[in-house]
C-alpha cells in the first residue's frame, strides 16, 4: 500500500496552500468578531498534501495587552508528518507591532487565516489574510497556466475537427440545429 508520505507528496504537485472554497466559491474558515473573542467559521485547510478539517465554530480569545495593543495571528497549524497530531486552529501571539511569523518548515506548517489586532480597552480589530497567497491562499491547482494552454489547444483541435467533419460534401456530418437536415448522408449525426 501507499504510505501517507506517499499521498501527500502527490497531492502537494497537484496543489497550491490554501483554505478551501464552500459550494458558493467562497474561502472557509472566515475569522469575525464575537464581542471579546473571534470565532473561526467550519471549513478546511489544505498544506502540503495534508488536510486539516473543523466541522463546527471555534471560539478564540485573545489576552489584552496591559497597554497599547497585540498582533495576533489566528492560524491553521497542519502537522505534515503525517500524525496528525499538531493540527489545530488558534491564536498566535505576536509584539505591539508585528504579528507572529509562520512556521513552514519541518514537520509543521501554518497558515495565516487572520490579522487579529486586541487593545488595552478591548476592542479587537479582525484582518482576513485568507487571499494573501504570502501567508495562506485559497486551495487551486498548480501550474493552471498550463492547463489552460492544454485545454484552449484541445478545443481548437475539436474545433478544427468539428469544421472539417461538417464542410465536406457526401461524408458523414454533425448537425446541431432545431429542424432535420434535408442533405444529411446515412451515418450523419443530428442533435
Amino acid at each position: 500500500g501507499y504510505s501517507a508520505a506517499t499521498f501527500a507528496a502527490f497531492y502537494e504537485r497537484l496543489f497550491e496552500n490554501g483554505v478551501s472554497t464552500d459550494a458558493s466559491g467562497n474561502p472557509t474558515l472566515k475569522v469575525t468578531m464575537d464581542g471579546s473573542a473571534v470565532k473561526v467559521a467550519p471549513g478546511a485547510a489544505y498544506t502540503k498534501g495534508f488536510w486539516l478539517k473543523s466541522d463546527s465554530i471555534i471560539t478564540l480569545t485573545p489576552t489584552k495587552p496591559g497597554t497599547g495593543s497585540m498582533i495576533y495571528r489566528v492560524i491553521a497549524r497542519v502537522d505534515v508528518s503525517g500524525t496528525g497530531s499538531a493540527d489545530t486552529i488558534t491564536l498566535k501571539q505576536g509584539t505591539a507591532s508585528a504579528p507572529p511569523d509562520l512556521v513552514t518548515t519541518g514537520s509543521t506548517y501554518e497558515l495565516s487565516l487572520a490579522r487579529v489586532t486586541i487593545t488595552s480597552a478591548g476592542d479587537i480589530a479582525v484582518v482576513d489574510e485568507r487571499a494573501n497567497q504570502t501567508v495562506c491562499g485559497v486551495l487551486r491547482p498548480k501550474n493552471l497556466a498550463g492547463m489552460t494552454e492544454m485545454l484552449e489547444s484541445m478545443q481548437a483541435q475539436f474545433d478544427a475537427l468539428y469544421a472539417s467533419m461538417t464542410s465536406q460534401e457526401g461524408v458523414r456530418k454533425i448537425y446541431i440545429q432545431e429542424t432535420a437536415p434535408t442533405d444529411a448522408v446515412e451515418g450523419s449525426i443530428w442533435i
